[in-house]
């Protein structure tokens, strides 16, 4: 593709060529006024946290020291403040509670994901599972290969290829 330095708009004969120049013009004058308000905004916001940011570190560990003393007196009266098993206790402040985390395993010392997996093979299969997915990769690469389509056909696959539509405009 050939491209020619163009004086002005006026200076492009195809209709259809101006019609586009023109449009793309009032694009990058549109996104650069985009990128001056975002310049303006984003200074506006540093000069904003540099005038909070002293006192927005002493904050945090003071709240941190806050909701530990929180917890605390939680732990300590747990038998008190949560009757008859109930895991959270509203205050005129906010509720405060005690939730199970999510179940996680993890592997004893010395052991390996491979014989964990093996015992378990042996001991309780149904807690075994194998996964099986087409493999996209592979298939992106046989793209090309003799019979490749019939097999797409035979398989009921079918390929999907998009086009996206884009604007560089010069520095």
């Amino acid at each position: 593709m050939s491209t020619k330095k163009i004086k002005s708009i006026a200076d492009i004969e195809s209709p259809e060529q101006r019609e586009i120049a023109v449009a793309v013009a009032n694009y990058a004058m549109k996104s650069a006024a985009l990128t001056q308000g975002n310049v303006s905004l984003n200074q506006e916001l540093v000069e904003t946290r540099d005038r909070h940011e002293a006192e927005l570190k002493s904050l945090k560990p003071d709240r941190d020291n806050a909701l530990s003393e929180v917890q605390k007196i939680a732990e300590t009266n747990r038998k008190k403040l949560f009757v008859r098993g109930a895991k959270s206790l509203r205050t005129s402040f906010g509720v405060v509670g005690f939730r199970k985390k999510r179940m996680t395993f993890s592997l004893k010392p010395g052991e390996t994901t491979e014989k964990v997996l093996q015992r378990l093979k042996q001991r309780r299969p149904d807690l075994v599972v194998t996964k099986e997915v087409v493999s996209k990769n592979r298939l992106y690469s046989a793209r090309h290969d003799e019979g490749f389509r019939e097999l797409m056909d035979e398989v009921g696959l079918q390929i999907n290829e998009d086009e996206n539509f884009y604007v560089k405009l010069n520095d």
